[in-house]
């Protein structure tokens, strides 16, 4: 969720410095979904969670932090853009920094809605896991199916001529 926001802003920087109408409309359709997109995640894991009120109102608070810093660098580029100064540009660094500082911090916070209970499926400690307790579970139910089984009776063999 977060990647989306900080390549977004790597390129709001970059637009506000190249000044090109190009970079700019890229920018903000870029910016537009990862916006939605972090506010959307940022949404469902508050609502969803089973995690306290404080963990969940801190979440929310960066996510707005996160979305108001964004605006601005959105709106000091359109300063940039309209009139260029390079003491202008200079002050795109400050607020890449906000924002950056609140995704950091919204990082922080989901680590927090996260708990002990999440793992990571891509994990391969996670996946090995997973299929030593599969091959468990087939063994186990091997050896149940063993112990139904009975020996075959030994055949009678009387009558048996030689020769």
């Amino acid at each position: 969720m977060t990647k989306g926001i900080t390549m977004a802003t790597a390129k709001a920087v970059a637009a506000g410095n190249s000044c090109r109408q190009d970079d700019v409309i890229a920018t903000a359709n870029l910016s537009r979904k990862a916006i939605i997109d972090m506010l959307t995640a940022c949404k469902q894991a508050a609502y969803h969670s089973e995690v306290g009120e404080d963990v969940r109102s801190r979440a929310l608070h960066f996510a707005t932090e996160c979305t108001v810093g964004y605006m601005e660098l959105l709106e000091h580029v359109l300063v940039i853009v309209q009139k260029p100064t390079s003491e202008q540009k200079l002050q795109l660094s400050g607020f890449s920094k906000r924002v950056a500082t609140a995704v950091t911090e919204l990082i922080q916070a989901a680590e927090a809605m996260k708990g002990t209970e999440w793992v990571d499926p891509e994990d391969p400690t996670v996946i090995a896991e997973a299929e030593l307790l599969g091959a468990a579970a087939s063994i186990e139910a091997a050896a149940k199916k063993l112990e139904q089984l009975k020996p075959r009776a030994k055949p009678r063999h009387e009558g048996f001529r030689t020769g």
